[in-house]
């Protein structure tokens, strides 16, 4: 699970509630955050509510799990150039430069151009060169189309830079992924 931080929140807004003295009932002071703002939502999310997804459409949800050292970017509809950099920018943001990928791009409707594709492996490639190797980054899809440009990716994207594959299954990618990084945990000891 992902925390709240000022770099995947713009805004936050929370109540005080004063302690209770009352029992069974009984409670410490606390302060609660009642809505967010995830960075590009348009919209403050109400965190009462548990009609999760509805609240927001971005195209690429994230999930960060600090235990695995593994990031999920899962894609949805259309994604956009700058959806990709946004997503890629957060991990340099957040510190997870090395952290493994998943990213998952099943449901993802639109085939990204060869332009994006290389402008992606520029920018990883700048960003290399300032944060050092990226973790492993599995792609998975089942559209044989987006299968394809995803092993262009993998094939044009420089393995001392990133190491990266395709995948039609997510359990298969997260396998990989584990073996990638317990390889790399090994070299670097």
């Amino acid at each position: 699970m992902t925390r709240l931080t000022s770099s995947n929140c713009e805004m936050a807004l929370a109540v005080h509630r004063p302690a209770r003295d009352d029992g069974p009932q009984s409670r410490a002071a606390e302060c609660v955050v009642t809505h967010v703002r995830p960075l590009g939502c348009p919209t403050l999310i109400d965190l009462s509510s548990r009609r999760s997804p509805a609240y927001c459409s971005m195209p690429i949800a994230y999930e960060r799990d600090d235990a695995r050292r593994r990031i999920l970017l899962t894609a949805t509809g259309t994604v956009a150039h700058a959806d990709v950099i946004a997503a890629i920018d957060r991990q340099v943001t957040e510190g997870t430069w090395a952290y493994a990928v998943l990213y998952d791009v099943r449901a993802e409707s639109a085939l990204p151009k060869m332009s994006d594709v290389l402008d992606f492996i520029d920018y990883v490639r700048q960003l290399v060169a300032q944060h050092g190797r990226r973790g492993p980054v599995a792609i998975v899809t089942t559209i044989p189309a987006h299968d394809r440009r995803a092993r262009m990716y993998t094939t044009l994207s420089d393995p001392s830079r990133v190491t990266m594959a395709s995948f039609a299954d997510m359990a298969e990618a997260s396998r990989w992924l584990d073996s990638q990084s317990a390889a790399e945990s090994s070299e670097s000891s």
